[in-house]
């Protein structure tokens, strides 16, 4: 489709996820007027995108498999040293400085390199949030918008996706945009000539751009006519959350394999994507070389993946998704039941256990014959 000509144009925007941060800048800059409708704002994180010259190009391609160690090792996915440290392992001053340090290097090295303990003590947490908010306050010239653009300190940084942005928050320092918070005042309806607040307030657009967010993990599955063995619907499956085997399979659904499904863990998906493919690349080659038609998982073995998964969310600071509505529980979404839909004991945990299945033949699963 032609890409839309918002030059000079009035335009809304409804919502600050991680689509809305990607968005607003862009729009502000064409935009005659640039509305933002806010309900819940996000802890959004510089992201430090720059052209890679020729010369940082060789010295990465020089150093591919440090860096795909470093990859694998860090809890997120991500290519920066894993945090080894506890919160409570550091003086104030340096509290400030590993997290000042990590703001400047961008993307997400202040979630997964400052505190080894940051999404299981409040403390460590409560800290870099407050970080956060004073960054936003630096970058937001107008006091009373920066308040409304702050997290409230009962939402905890990391409990649900953290965006990275390029120059997000400056954008709010323009003179054509402006924030309207809906939190307290929700919009009432769509209007031919633009969006109708519960107050009466109508704001007049030319455009109005829709970043909700997604019925993540399950939304796509659940529009596929996929049926078990014994007739169930993954709907009917999934009727009271989410429930698989190291995110790809689920006993009932021989030869069927997810490629992203729920329950992957809360990770940079590149690499997370690669030991999954890998992972079920060699489950098919078992199945060529002695000639089996069919596989799938021991329901005991799903049963043990999921009563993990609820471990891990109550054992960290990610039990509080569903009170914040967060798409990582399923809790964005009206009827959708709140249960875990990320695996949050981290990358190398999670290869860990791919590796286990794969080097002791595939115990959890049961191989058909002709």
């Amino acid at each position: 489709e032609k890409e839309p000509d918002l030059h000079g144009k009035r335009v809304g925007v409804i919502g600050t996820g991680a689509t809305a941060v990607q968005v607003i800048p862009l729009v502000a800059a064409v935009a005659s007027e640039l509305t933002v409708f806010q309900r819940t704002p996000n802890y959004v994180l510089p992201a430090r995108n720059y052209p890679i010259d020729a010369m940082t190009r060789r010295s990465i391609k020089d150093n591919y498999d440090a860096l795909w160690d470093m990859v694998r090792e860090n809890p997120g996915g991500w290519a920066f040293p894993p945090a080894d440290r506890n919160f409570a392992d550091f003086s104030p001053e340096e509290r400030e400085r590993v997290c000042e340090a990590a703001w400047e290097v961008g993307s997400m090295g202040l979630m997964v390199s400052t505190f080894a303990d940051l999404m299981t003590n409040m403390d460590a947490n409560n800290f870099v949030s407050d970080f956060v908010r004073r960054k936003i306050r630096m970058q937001v010239n107008d006091p009373a918008v920066a308040e409304i653009l702050c997290p409230k300190s009962d939402n905890p940084i990391g409990v649900k996706r953290v965006p990275l942005g390029h120059q997000y928050y400056e954008a709010y320092n323009r003179d054509n945009v402006r924030l309207v918070d809906i939190s307290s005042n929700a919009i009432e309806c769509i209007t031919p000539e633009g969006v109708r607040l519960a107050d009466g307030t109508t704001y007049e657009l030319d455009v109005l751009i829709l970043a909700l967010g997604y019925d993540a993990f399950t939304g796509a599955l659940s529009k596929i006519d996929i049926t078990s063995t014994s007739g169930e619907s993954i709907n009917d499956r999934w009727s009271e959350g989410a429930v698989t085997y190291q995110s790809v399979a689920m006993n009932g659904f021989p030869n069927f394999f997810m490629v992203g499904g729920p329950q992957i863990p809360i990770a940079n998906f590149v690499p997370t994507l690669e030991a999954i493919a890998v992972y079920l690349a060699e489950t098919l080659c078992i199945m060529r070389d002695r000639g089996i038609k069919s596989v799938e998982v021991k329901p005991e073995a799903v049963d043990r993946y999921v009563q993990l998964m609820h471990q891990l969310t109550d054992d960290t600071l990610f039990r509080e998704g569903g009170r914040l509505r967060s798409w990582f529980h399923g809790a964005n979404k009206e009827g959708k039941p709140h249960a875990p839909l990320l695996h949050y004991g981290g990358l190398p945990m999670f290869l860990e256990d791919l590796e286990a299945e794969k080097s002791s033949g595939f115990p959890s699963y049961v191989f058909a014959g002709p």
